[in-house]
């Protein structure tokens, strides 16, 4: 498992408010909410996998659960691991289970660890000048 730092604590953090303030807005910014989800559910996704180590789909969505992407169901999180696997920043492997079915554990590769840090700079510039903004408007 890989020792996560305060500071990506705090970055992982970041993603859940972007992803719970996205959600907030779903009712009348459909479209807005779905990129801005898409987006910030990738970086979320691998900064669980980052934090967690290796994790399989249910560990995973229960792990996004308790970071907060509770609004989050199954069923958007499988097409992101997809579309992460495909894209190779993720991996996984096939293991056999004490109970019931296989499990496919995921786990982060160089490419999406460097992909996570453009998330987190990404993330960093768009939260200070949103921050800005709101600050300007109240």
């Amino acid at each position: 498992m890989i020792n996560i730092s305060t500071s990506l604590q705090n970055k992982l953090s970041c993603a859940i408010l972007l992803y719970k303030i996205a959600t907030d807005y779903q009712k009348g910014c459909m479209e807005l909410n779905s990129q801005l989800l898409k987006g910030v559910l990738d970086g979320g996704i691998l900064l669980a996998i980052s934090a967690r180590g290796e994790l399989y789909g249910y560990e995973l969505c229960s792990a996004l659960a308790t970071y907060g992407f509770d609004t989050v169901r199954s069923g958007s999180i499988y097409p992101a691991l997809l579309r992460l696997e495909r894209d190779g920043h993720i991996d996984s492997v096939l293991r056999s289970s004490p109970v019931g079915p296989d499990r496919k554990y995921y786990r982060i590769t160089e490419k999406g660890i460097e992909y996570m840090q453009q998330f987190i700079e990404f993330w960093e510039s768009m939260n200070q000048s949103i921050n800005q903004l709101i600050r300007e408007v109240q």
